[in-house]
């Protein structure tokens, strides 16, 4: 059959065609990819995007900082509700007349694959002058679930921060994942892109998640934690105490591979920090020590060998390693949400580590371990004598002039600790412990009394600290004095509210005489209960 006559030019160009065909294709795909990456970068998505991950909106905090930040602290969801750099601003100011920039650089889990990546943010604009990491037991296992925390983590890293990565312990395709993230921002956030497009909608103007979660200009990184009820807080420490036995599980051959991992990461984070001059503080997370019982022995067995190895490390690069079991540093009453320090809680705990370890790490003066108690014991205010501080908390212990008398539920012991159960924080306490007459278990439902033995009025006014409900009748402090008529002397009551305000009496009329104070609540109500503190006699 003869054959139909061959087109030299269809023959010598027809091979050509399906290599043209691929290169358009190709091009086509990359220009498509390229003008959605640039489409993406210019839209709203990106900063809308950062702002519903922590991850991701910490960097973007330190570039809208009207100052370097020159002290930052680092850690898990402990130090997001627990360090406060308005306090820690506060204390330098009273103490060194210097008010540096501080910042929370706490992410949830936080393990320290994320410490490095931040270390990398920080020393990338001007390195702070002391850095303090705050480490957690939990961090160095990894039954953290890797869906969960790896790709938020690997989007810190940019391309030039994967070679210390690797050689800290990072696996070749976590740093393929890191760089693809670094080159192409919609892959920073793809899974929340991909959640929001199944619920059919990207971000609208009031989504929830567009809440910030960096805190208040005043206090960058640092947020609130609300108060729960007394079973409440049980309950949610027992969860995290389930939650550290699971991830605390080196037996299994992928947790175990991770658990030396994170201490690889850890010595890279110090050594990157040291290379710029940063002075660094390793430190255990301040952690409420009703979690304690409720860990397993597992779980228990395993606490020293991670403080070895952590002490290891602090100790070839030279720097302090402050863990503090069995004395834990903050009393639980200021914990609220299992092992989270309330507002109060937190402003108390952060003015511990000025004191104790941020000062000192400024000035280069060694920082005293293990951690010194937890607080100084307030002082008088001056020309004034001290009555009462409430500091002690069992009255058989309790302060000069002797022990008090105490009746009913509200009065299980004389002092205790901040606020109890779902109370709001106490602001404008002094020192350790207080009078507070409602109870985590009851609330404001609690009654009782407690009178003081006698003392002499020797100085012309007292001046003492009074919160909690407006009830004169039924829920105030009382000054009761040796006179013929029986009445009192002087009272006071709390103004609704948690605010300890400043009560002064005059008492210069009954300079020589015998006194005493009675504290009493028998008001069940709403507001129904007490707060004093710091009672002192004063000459002026």
């Amino acid at each position: 059959m003869p054959h139909a006559p061959t087109d030299p030019n269809h023959a010598a160009t027809s091979p050509a065609r399906p290599g043209r065909a691929l290169v358009t294709s190709v091009a086509v795909v990359v220009v498509g990819l390229a003008i959605a990456l640039i489409a993406f970068e210019v839209s709203v998505y990106p900063t809308k995007l950062v702002a519903q991950s922590r991850h991701q909106a910490l960097p973007a905090m330190l570039d809208q900082l009207d100052a370097p930040a020159e002290i930052a602290v680092m850690g898990d969801s402990r130090v997001i509700h627990g360090v406060r750099p308005s306090v820690i601003a506060n204390v330098f100011s009273d103490h060194l007349g210097v008010a540096p920039r501080a910042v929370n650089l706490g992410l949830p889990g936080a393990p320290p694959v994320a410490m490095l990546g931040f270390a990398e943010h920080l020393v990338a604009r001007t390195p702070p002058r002391v850095v303090v990491l705050a480490l957690s037991h939990y961090m160095f296992s990894t039954a953290q679930d890797p869906q969960n925390a790896r790709e938020p983590i690997l989007a810190l890293f940019h391309a030039t921060d994967l070679p210390r990565a690797l050689l800290a312990g990072m696996p070749f395709e976590e740093a393929s994942e890191a760089l693809a993230a670094d080159l192409f921002a919609p892959l920073r956030f793809r899974s929340r892109i991909l959640s929001r497009l199944l619920e059919g909608k990207l971000y609208t103007d009031d989504d929830p998640f567009a809440v910030t979660l960096v805190g208040p200009p005043t206090e960058p990184g640092w947020l609130y934690a609300t108060r729960v009820t007394a079973p409440e807080q049980r309950r949610r420490m027992s969860l995290r105490a389930e939650g550290t036995r699971k991830v605390m599980n080196p037996d299994e051959p992928d947790s175990a591979k991770l658990f030396e991992r994170q201490f690889g990461y850890l010595a890279s984070t110090i050594a990157l920090l040291q290379s710029h001059g940063v002075r660094v503080v390793l430190m255990e997370s301040p952690t409420a020590s009703g979690v304690w019982p409720y860990l397993s022995m597992d779980a228990k067995n395993l606490y020293p060998v991670v403080d070895r190895r952590i002490a290891d490390i602090a100790q070839r690069y030279a720097v302090p390693w402050l863990h503090h079991r069995p004395d834990f540093v903050v009393p639980d009453s200021y914990y609220t949400d299992g092992d989270h320090l309330s507002p109060d809680g937190a402003a108390r705990f952060t003015a511990l580590l000025t004191h104790r370890i941020l000062i000192p790490a400024w000035r280069g003066e060694p920082i005293p371990a293990p951690l010194p108690d937890r607080w100084t014991r307030p002082a008088p205010s001056p020309n004034c004598e001290l009555l009462f501080d409430f500091e002690a908390t069992t009255p058989e212990t309790f302060d000069t002039p002797g022990a008090w008398e105490l009746d009913g539920d509200a009065f299980a012991t004389l002092s205790v600790t901040g606020s109890q159960g779902a109370q709001a924080d106490i602001v404008g306490a002094v020192g350790y412990g207080l009078v507070n007459t409602a109870t985590a278990e009851s609330g404001d439902r609690a009654t009782g009394s407690a009178t003081s033995s006698e003392f002499v009025i020797t100085a012309p006014s007292l001046h003492l600290k009074v919160g909690g409900g407006r009830f004169p009748r039924t829920a105030a402090v009382v000054l009761e004095v040796d006179r013929e008529d029986g009445e009192r002397a002087r009272f006071a009551t709390g103004e609704q509210s948690e605010n300890l305000r400043e009560v002064v009496w005059d008492v210069s009329e009954f300079i020589g005489l015998r006194a005493r104070l009675r504290i009493i609540d028998s008001e069940a109500s709403a507001w129904g209960h007490l707060v004093v503190d710091q009672i002192e006699a004063c000459h002026h």
